[in-house]
């Protein structure tokens, strides 16, 4: 991964490389070979998908005792404790 100047003028896929914005700094890499068809379907990706499943279950619980806190206790970093306990 490379980092860009910060004025790039564009994001995206230009000959077989990825062109991203994160945190405010532009960065370049390899296109990706793997697709969300393949990672879904394929049995090598197995595991990768029943996780996916617990940790969305996990943030269905997280969300529903979140929402019931007051504003001034709310945090992201909460959340993501909530989640870890739900799991």
């Amino acid at each position: 991964m490379v980092r860009l100047r910060d004025n790039f003028p564009f994001t995206g896929t230009f000959s077989g490389c990825c062109i991203y914005k994160m945190a405010g700094k532009h960065y370049l890499r390899a296109k990706s070979s793997l697709t969300g068809k393949r990672v879904k379907k394929d049995p090598v990706f197995h595991k990768t998908m029943e996780n996916a499943g617990l940790f969305g279950a996990a943030s269905k619980i997280a969300s529903a005792v979140y929402q019931q806190l007051q504003k001034k206790y709310k945090a992201h970093a909460l959340y993501r404790q909530l989640i870890g306990k739900a799991l």
